[in-house]
């Protein structure tokens, strides 16, 4: 794995800087990308990770996941979680350039309009889903399938919806399992319809997904091949790698606060870099918030929340709730058995000669096992799991799930209304072409698997991120608070009994599907007791710096500016206010997206 350091640190402390960016991962560099798209300005990231351009893991796409684990993972773990058998689940995050978008399984999925226009609905104007699509559209290159794929999947699209110059490649995959097209039939027989265009503003349906691959290459296209490499000859924006920033400075002494620099370590050392306009916090949630709490310790100021800070006896200047409300997507593994003439991820390991062929068909022609995702998905109503009388119980105990707060409440009806709508995605259901488990069992020799990650979209738990440590090298402690909220736990058993339906319908006849984990026969509290024991996280970790009225929690105004600061920014997935019914990392691209637009208008 080679590493290409982009600046030198003495070109990067020598130069005078109108804006700096922390963090280079998928929003870190649309922002900086934009922001440097006026030359009258200096760009300058901060990455704690390095350049790698030749990593097979990150540009493989049938290699999704192999990354995990690595050196470009900052390898976190949950604090041990309380209503999940007392476990550390694992929390990866990329320490790359590209950060998160060079690990991620590279969907580009959307969430529903009602959604995005829900940003409004709690507070934030000009949050909309109009201006989700259009900062969407601006992000991605978007190829339409082809004809006979089309067909054969279902997928369409409608041109109205969709980017075709932006920098991200959104592609449909040349390969698709043995098991695609079942899934997707059994799905569609369980009453979820085929949706062609999950990108129009109603994404719930069974579909074949979209991914960020490149199809001229048939390689990851992330914010590094897409935001920086096409730009790394501007001279006014600076890349700085192997630098880990350890606080920003703050100062008070005019009478507001005003974020005048960073402090980082490389090397050894602690240095001091300014910015004369704004600093832009891209570090993701569980970082910003980190980076917030820490920050001033040499001139006593704090931004997070009071208890955490006199802990570690840290002065606060801004009482803000910075940490908490982290939400993300939590799933189980269903995995069954398949006859072994099905090809699988353990065809691979059973045959050097399958691994040889999908290598060559990848290198040659750009197909073949190696040159996409699985990308069979049931994104499914609450309907799906509960008779009409089951989903009435259900939403009425919703009162029961949010403060009685006047935000609680917008809340409150906001989940009611959508869970009752048969039309919007509550459950989501991605077929995968082997075993894939973070539970206890193993998979036998010489047999074939199928897995259903089975999730839930809008989760009721909140957990919290805060320091563990006034030491900025250590981790953060992430309580992600799993099946803290009993409904969690409820949806998921049911989802169980809805994966079991689905392998056994007609459509799966011909495969001999056989339940391995859990087994057929386990229900009732030992079901429960398992879903606690192998529930993890689609790791799509969001609302840490929540963007949200300052009165009803939030952290950053609409404009992304940490409340009481003159200058001080945010723009990840830690300022989404709830977590989508969707994969986050379109919804990323496109507050990126609009926050350069603010920033660029805010100091025009």
């Amino acid at each position: 794995m080679a590493t290409i350091p982009p600046v030198s640190a003495a070109e990067f402390f020598a130069t005078d800087f109108d804006y700096l960016v922390v963090g280079a991962g998928t929003a870190g560099l649309a922002v900086a990308a934009r922001l440097s798209e006026d030359p009258h300005v200096h760009v300058g990231i901060i990455e704690a990770g390095e350049l790698v351009l030749d990593m097979p893991e990150i540009n493989i796409p049938g290699m999704v996941g192999k990354s995990l684990g690595t050196d470009v993972d900052w390898k976190f773990a949950t604090v041990p979680q309380e209503h999940a058998a007392n476990r550390q689940i694992g929390q990866p995050r990329g320490k790359v350039v590209g950060g998160s978008s060079a690990l991620n399984f590279a969907a580009l999925g959307r969430a529903s309009a009602a959604e995005y226009d829900a940003y409004e609905t709690l507070g934030n104007n000009g949050w909309n889903w109009d201006e989700f699509l259009k900062y969407m559209k601006k992000s991605e290159n978007f190829t339409p399938p082809p004809g006979d794929f089309a067909i054969k999947h279902k997928a369409d699209y409608t041109d109205e919806f969709h980017g075709r110059d932006g920098p991200i490649h959104k592609t449909f995959p040349n390969w698709s399992n043995d098991l695609h097209v079942p899934f997707a039939e059994a799905s569609v027989a369980s009453g979820v319809p085929y949706n062609i265009d999950t990108g129009s503003g109603r994404n719930g349906g069974t579909y074949t997904g979209a991914f960020c691959v490149d199809p001229n290459t048939a390689t990851r296209s992330y914010s590094t091949t897409g935001y920086y490499l096409p730009n790394i000859g501007r001279k006014n924006m600076s890349l700085l790698t192997g630098a880990h920033v350890s606080k920003i400075l703050l100062d008070s002494s005019s009478g507001e606060v005003i974020a005048t620099g960073v402090e980082f370590m490389k090397d050894g050392k602690t240095t001091v870099v300014k910015a004369k306009r704004e600093i832009i916090l891209a570090a993701g949630s569980f970082q910003t918030p980190q980076l917030l709490e820490l920050s001033g310790t040499s001139i006593s100021l704090r931004i997070g929340k009071s208890d955490v800070l006199k802990k570690y006896g840290i002065e606060q200047v801004l009482e803000l709730p910075v940490g908490e409300n982290l939400q993300d997507h939590a799933w189980v593994s269903f995995v069954f058995e398949v006859a072994n003439d099905i090809t699988t991820f353990e065809s691979l390991a059973e045959s050097p000669d399958i691994v040889a062929e999908n290598m060559r068909l990848y290198q040659e022609e750009r197909k073949g096992m190696f040159s996409s995702v699985f990308s069979s998905y049931n994104f499914a109503p609450l309907h799906s799991l509960f008779t009409p009388e089951e989903l009435k119980a259900f939403t009425n105990d919703l009162d029961q799930a949010f403060p009685d707060t006047p935000l609680g409440q917008k809340y409150r009806a906001l989940y009611k209304a959508w869970a009752e709508d048969k039309g919007h995605a509550q459950l989501e259901i991605l077929q995968t072409p082997g075993f894939l488990s973070f539970g206890a069992a193993r998979p036998k020799p010489n047999v074939h698997y199928n897995t259903f990650m089975a999730g839930i979209l809008h989760p009721l738990s909140r957990g919290s991120v805060h320091i563990g440590s006034s030491d900025p090298l250590a981790a953060p402690l992430i309580d992600p608070a799993f099946l803290k909220d009993p409904r969690d736990t409820r949806l998921l058993v049911k989802l169980v009994s809805y994966c079991r339906e689905l392998a056994g319908a007609d459509a799966y006849k011909s495969a001999n599907p056989v339940p391995y984990d859990p087994p057929n026969d386990m229900d009732g509290e030992e079901l429960e007791k398992w879903v606690r024991s192998i529930v993890s996280s689609f790791f799509h970790p969001i609302g840490t710096a929540i963007m949200l009225p300052k009165a009803d929690g939030g952290v950053v105004d609409p404009g992304l500016k940490v409340y009481g600061t003159k200058n001080l920014r945010v723009a990840d997935a830690s300022v989404i206010p709830f977590v989508p019914s969707c994969h986050i990392q379109s919804t990323v691209y496109a507050i990126a997206e609009k926050a350069a637009d603010i920033i660029k208008a805010d100091n025009a």
